[in-house]
């Protein structure tokens, strides 16, 4: 169950750890908060840049293929080994 909006996740491997604590969330979810919590200003977005950090990105121009990262925000613990995750691995063999 996403520990942000109570509904159950389908598909762990895209599931990011919560933000204040150990079980999964959405990766959406995770998202959608950092939407509302960051402010952003003209042609800035949220985007994930792996290993459970988000940041918020400055497009050089329309086209969208160029950006600058102004800010970066740690979701997940860096470093932390979940349990839900550890045990998804197992299951795949990794």
């Amino acid at each position: 169950m996403c520990s942000m909006c109570g509904k159950q996740i389908f598909d762990l491997s895209s599931a990011l750890a919560g933000q204040s604590g150990a079980d999964p969330v959405h990766f959406d979810c995770a998202l959608a908060r950092m939407a509302e919590t960051e402010q952003l200003g003209p042609n800035e977005k949220i985007a994930y840049i792996g290993r459970g950090a988000f940041a918020v990105v400055e497009y050089r121009d329309k086209s969208m293929t160029a950006f600058t990262v102004k800010r970066r925000v740690q979701w997940e613990k860096e470093g932390e080994k979940y349990e839900w995750r550890r045990a998804m691995q197992q299951r795949m063999g990794l």
